[in-house]
């Protein structure tokens, strides 16, 4: 029979995308934990990344992007 043990993985936050992070995130809950298991800086991470696609929606012009 095979046996799981714990396993940490990481993430490198400064270069995950939103999308990335939302199905990292998705995952820890769907294998049972809660989400007061989630790092308050893994969350503060996602909080920045949905203001940078928000303002992006909403002006259509990403972060990176030079305006002329």
């Amino acid at each position: 029979m095979v046996e799981y043990k714990d396993t940490i993985i990481t993430w490198n936050l400064e270069d995950i995308d939103l999308s990335e992070l939302i199905m990292v995130i998705g995952s820890f809950i769907f294998s049972g934990n809660k989400i007061n298991d989630v790092d308050t800086e893994v969350i503060e991470k996602m909080q920045d990344l949905i203001e940078i696609e928000y303002k992006r929606r909403l002006t259509g012009i990403a972060e990176d992007d030079t305006i002329h």
